[in-house]
This record gives structure tokens, C-alpha cells and sequence, in this order.
């Protein structure tokens, strides 16, 4: 989504000027000893050899905070327009309210949201963290996965996509990827060593310094990581590590095939939408794509999930402009294309209408929806920072929707299903368990022996999708 690429850029760059000074892109000759048995187990698990060690940069975490932090006077005044800007665009879409320090929620993001990240630039690894430990470990095997695909894949491409779809599910492809092997790797843990990993991610989440970082910054940068993880794993269990590779090579290159891995199974082609036209008398802020994932989020706001995921599912392209007038207010058209012919564009305006209806009563008349020739058509302003907006399901708990269908797909594929048959449970599962149980982030033991029962059943309703394996 827009919003998603938006945010992974800021929160990397500072990470990227700081490593920057840390040194150049040469390679030590030896691995740092620290870590030998794990790249041996990711080239292992991953049937790929390095080409060369890398640096790896041990830091406590105060040092870690400093480097992925920065300075809100280094900001230079268009580094503030643009940050004022996309919160008022965040604003107009109902995905943000009030008055926010978006660079201060960014630093928090970057700083307690991260333990350690690649750079493919310097090639180096940073990690918070000086001691060795069975969560730093995990989070190395990730790390060091980052770097093996940067020396077959080149990580470099993700700083020249164009696209924000492109770039968030390339991302994608590659925390997923990344993710694929560190869940190898935890599964072969002891019981000992699996308990001081659970108690590590405990503390780690209690300390989290994020409580007030909006869920829509939140969720944009865990979305490459909930739904790239997925959609690996399905082209992993179906047809191996090269299917991996290649997906590596030719990425997904919208957030529909991560929203639906299906979707990119199946041979999706996006529809082409062109520029949208700037108003007169307005002065561009934003414009790009601004995708399935952002569309589903928005929509989820005001909707209940599974209908806004209905409604999501069947976007085919977009474009999206923010603007101001010449008395300062911002306002975001969105135009869709769908993938359903009328009646799929029909569900797309409905949907939109939907949407709009709870801003019918702002000083400014609401957002407004209409057809425009093959695609629908949404304007929407910033109602201001003093309008607080009621969301119906917060974006992190939104995006727990689409995972977890994803995830009943790879389930149902590793049980001996086809795709289809992956598609079936689902159909079969959303049918049949509430919304509320779905997103319900504390379920009693109860709940979640009736959900695993209700999976159950789905698998074997749906058996005759078995694969020819």
C-alpha cells in the first residue's frame, strides 16, 4: 500500500545513513565466529551457499537506538511538508485522526519496532544485542537469510521499484522468505531453549516502546511480514525451494497477490489505471497506487472484515492523488479497477458507499463515490485534526483477516490439499466461525479448541481437492 512503502522508506533511511558511517560495502574474509553454526544451517535449510561472510554489527541497545534514530532537527522543511501531508492524507481516508507527530511515531516505529535488520547497501548486519542468546540467534538466522538473498537475488532492486504495490510485495517476498527458514530453525529447538526463546519475546513485547504509534503505521510495516510468510510457504510446500528462488527472481508486483495468494497463483494481471487528473488550483501532494492492502484496511475500518475483504478481493489497479486547494484542505481521490466485470464493479461502488456513509455528516458533506466510465471513483477530505474518527476494527487486528486465510490455505496444502482445496477450508471456516472469534486477540482454551475443530472439519469437507501427490 502506499501508506506501507511510505513507511518502510522513512524508518529505513536513517538506517541506512547510519550503518553508511559504520563502513563501506567490503566483506571480512572469516564469519564472525559467533555465528558460524548458523550460517551453516541457513545455507543447509536454504540450499544456497554464500558467496562471501559478511560484518556483523553487535550493538547494545542504546547503540541501537541511536543509529535507527534521528533527529527531528535534521528534518529539512520538505521532509516536513511531505510528513504533514501524508498524515492529512492518512486523514482523508479515515486511517488516521487528531493531531499526530508522524516523524515521532516513525522514530518509535524504527527503534522499538525493529531487533536487527540487513542493509543492502553497506552489506552489513546490525542487531541489538552483545550476548548471545536463543532469541538473537533466531533473529540472526533472518538477518543472515537477507544477506544470502542479496548475494543471488540482489536486495538492491527494492530501492528502485516505482510502484508502492511493486515494492511492498517484493518486500514481501523476501521477509517471507527470510521467515520461512527462522520458523525452520525454531521448530528444531529444544524444549529448554524453546522457553527461553517464548519468555525473550515476552519481555521484548512488554517493553515495546509503541503503545502510542497509530495501528495504521503498525500494521503497514508487519504487512510484507503476516502476509509475505504465507504466500512463501504455499509455493514452498507446492513446489519447493527453486519455486522460492524464482519468486525471488519475478516477485508479485501488487498487493492483491499477497492479499489473496490465489490471487498470484491463478496468473493475476493487474489492470492498467492511468494519472489521475490534478484539480485546478490545486497543488500535488501524493499520488501512485495505492493498493489492495491499503483499499482492504480502509474499508475495514468502517466495515466488518470479511465484507471489506470481499470487497478488497476484487481489486484489479488504482491510482490515487492528494491534493490541496488554495484554502489549505486536503483532499484523496482514489480510482479502482475491478476484476469482476459489472457486477464486481457494482460490489466495489457498494462497498465504497458503504464506507462513505459514516462521514455524511462532517461540516465538509463526506466523501463521495461514483462510477467513472469501468472504475469506481472515491474523493474524501481531511476532516481536520480536531475530528476524531470511530474505527470498527483497529488495522492491526484487520490484517489478522487476511493472514489467517492465507495461512488456512498453506495449512490445508500442507495436510494434502491443493490450493483449491485451501480455498474450500476457507470458505468453509469464514462460513461457519464468527467474525468477533477471528480477530479475538485473547481466546479463551474453549474458543480455540472449538476453532481447530471447526479447521478440522473443513479439511476433511473440502478432501476431494487432495493433490496428485
Amino acid at each position: 500500500m502506499a501508506v506501507a512503502a511510505a513507511v518502510f522508506t522513512a524508518v529505513c533511511l536513517v538506517a541506512v545513513v547510519a550503518i553508511t558511517l559504520l563502513g563501506t560495502s567490503s566483506h571480512p574474509d572469516r564469519w564472525d565466529p559467533r555465528v558460524d553454526d548458523l550460517v551453516a544451517f541457513v545455507e543447509v535449510e536454504r540450499g544456497l551457499r554464500f558467496d562471501h561472510p559478511v560484518h556483523i554489527d553487535f550493538l547494545t541497545p542504546s547503540e541501537y537506538s541511536d543509529m535507527v534514530r534521528s533527529s527531528e532537527g535534521d528534518l529539512t522543511d520538505d521532509d516536513r511538508e511531505m510528513l504533514d501531508g501524508s498524515a492529512a492524507m492518512l486523514r482523508s481516508v479515515g486511517l488516521l485522526d487528531g493531531d499526530i507527530d508522524l516523524f515521532g511515531a516513525l522514530n518509535e516505529l524504527g527503534d522499538g519496532g525493529t531487533l536487527a535488520f540487513y542493509d543492502h547497501v553497506s552489506k552489513r548486519i546490525v542487531v541489538r544485542g552483545t550476548e548471545m542468546s536463543v532469541d538473537l540467534e533466531v533473529t540472526l538466522v533472518h538477518e543472515l537469510v537477507h544477506a544470502l538473498q542479496d548475494q543471488h537475488f540482489d536486495l538492491s532492486r527494492l530501492s528502485t521499484l516505482e510502484g508502492s504495490g511493486e515494492s511492498t510485495a517484493f518486500r514481501a517476498i523476501v521477509e517471507g522468505d527470510a521467515t520461512a527458514v527462522e520458523d525452520v530453525y525454531i521448530s528444531q529447538l529444544s524444549w529448554d531453549e524453546y522457553g527461553q526463546y517464548e519468555d525473550a519475546l515476552s519481555r521484548q513485547y512488554d517493553e515495546l516502546p509503541i503503545a502510542g504509534v497509530p495501528g495504521i503505521l503498525t500494521a503497514s510495516f508487519s504487512a510484507p511480514y503476516a502476509l509475505g510468510a504465507p504466500l512463501v510457504g504455499i509455493v514452498q510446500a507446492e513446489r519447493g525451494w527453486e519455486a522460492v528462488d524464482d519468486l525471488l527472481r519475478e516477485p508479485p508486483t501488487t498487493e492483491l497477490e499477497l492479499l489473496d495468494p490465489t490471487a498470484f497463483l491463478d496468473g493475476f494481471e493487474p489492470v492498467h489505471v492511468g494519472r489521475i487528473e490534478l484539480p485546478e488550483h490545486h497543488d500535488l501532494i501524493e499520488e501512485g497506487d495505492f493498493g489492495a492492502i491499503g483499499l482492504y484496511l480502509m474499508l475495514a475500518a468502517r466495515l466488518d472484515p470479511l465484507d471489506a475483504l470481499a470487497v478488497a478481493d476484487l481489486w484489479a489497479g488504482d491510482a490515487y492523488l492528494t491534493s490541496s486547494d488554495g484554502a489549505g484542505r486536503v483532499c484523496t481521490q482514489i480510482t479502482v479497477a475491478t476484476s469482476a466485470g459489472p457486477d464486481g464493479l457494482d460490489r466495489m461502488v457498494e462497498g465504497l458507499e458503504e464506507w462513505a456513509r459514516t462521514s455524511a455528516d462532517r461540516d465538509d458533506g463526506g466523501a463521495e463515490v461514483e462510477r467513472q466510465g469501468s472504475t469506481a471513483v472515491l474523493r474524501s477530505c481531511d476532516p481536520g485534526t480536531d475530528v476524531e474518527v470511530e474505527s470498527l476494527t483497529d488495522p492491526n487486528t484487520a490484517l489478522s483477516i487476511p493472514a489467517t486465510r492465507s495461512y488456512l490455505i498453506l495449512n490445508a496444502v500442507g495436510a494434502g490439499l491443493s490450493v483449491d482445496g485451501g480455498a474450500c477450508v476457507v470458505e468453509v471456516v469464514f462460513g461457519t466461525v464468527p467474525t468477533s472469534m477471528l480477530v479475538d486477540p485473547s481466546p479463551t482454551a474453549a474458543e480455540i479448541l472449538d476453532v481447530q475443530t471447526r479447521v478440522g472439519n473443513a479439511v476433511t469437507k473440502c478432501r476431494g481437492h487432495a493433490t496428485a501427490a
